[in-house]
């Protein structure tokens, strides 16, 4: 495992910061902003004051002299965006969490038209192998999940895919070096295409776009949204019910048939899930599923 000395970390948590980044110290074996004391013991960073005002020029100077091995983190939110002619623009950043998740992601912006849009955006590799997308936009939320699967038997019951860190989160970037992640400490943050320095600006439009793609990866569905009466047990049934009678007999081609004659179209398959788009809709948005909560058709899971 290479060691890289702080300096070059240092300088370029300065350009961030004068570039109007709120940026924050990243210990070794950390994803979280922490520092490292004299006797070389990690601590957690109290950041709360840095999602609102960017740390000093002496105060970045500080963390970063003070240990020989740091990472480099910046907090997202308007904090770290920037203003032009009265607009305030804030940085967020596109969390995909999956090495596979994030080839699937690229190859479906672009089948969906979106390269080009994908193509402006900061895009940084993660030591996992997975992925960020940073932009500056007026609309920005906090952290919100986009996408998650149900989780293997060792697993927590649902694993992330995709998510967003908006105001209050934060998120580690290049070029902070091996030694840092938890996980892979034998690979740095690498960026791929794009500046910290001037992260581009996107469209609200633009942004619900990617969200859009992003969704359609989920595949997990909560068991509060299954369509079950509150405190009812499991029904009984004869089977003869109209719904069981479906369930039983319809399977893919019969729903292709059923959607196709009714004007709906087919647009792609995905593991177990087919993506339809319905009647009168633009573009190569998704507008339900079959497939993600059984064998049903029904609304994008959000």
């Amino acid at each position: 495992m290479t060691v890289v000395a702080t300096p070059p970390i240092r300088d370029a948590a300065q350009r961030y910061r004068a570039a109007g980044r709120s940026v924050l110290p990243i210990a070794p074996g950390c994803k979280r902003p922490s520092w490292v004391d004299p006797w070389g013991g990690v601590n957690d960073l109290h950041w709360k004051p840095y999602q609102c005002q960017q740390p000093t020029e002496e105060r970045v100077r500080l963390w970063f002299e003070a240990a020989p091995l740091l990472g480099l983190g910046i907090a997202c939110g308007p904090v770290s965006g920037v203003q032009i002619n009265g607009v305030q623009y804030a940085l967020e950043v596109l969390d995909v969490d999956d090495a596979t998740v994030l080839d699937q992601f690229v190859e479906t912006a672009n089948w969906q038209g979106l390269g080009e849009l994908l193509h402006r955006l900061l895009h940084q590799r993660t030591p996992g192998g997975a992925g960020h997308f940073a932009y500056l936009c007026t609309e920005i939320a906090g952290n919100t999940v986009l996408a998650r699967r149900p989780g293997e038997p060792d697993e927590p019951k649902a694993v992330t895919l995709i998510e967003t860190r908006g105001t209050g989160g934060q998120v580690v970037v290049a070029p902070t070096p091996p030694g840092i992640h938890p996980e892979h400490p034998e690979r740095g943050y690498e960026l791929v295409r794009g500046s910290w320095e001037a992260p581009p600006i996107i469209t609200p439009d633009e942004r619900e776009a990617l969200f859009a793609v992003a969704r359609s990866f989920n595949t997990y569905v909560a068991p509060s949204h299954i369509h079950t009466r509150t405190g009812a047990g499991h029904p009984s049934t004869n089977g003869k019910r109209p719904g069981d009678i479906l369930n039983a007999t319809a399977d893919r081609d019969w729903w292709r048939t059923l959607l196709e004659r009714h004007g709906w179209r087919w647009l792609r398959q995905q593991g177990d899930v087919d993506y339809w788009q319905r009647p009168g809709k633009d573009g190569q948005g998704c507008s339900a599923t079959l497939g993600a909560c059984g064998p049903h058709f029904g609304d994008v899971p959000r």
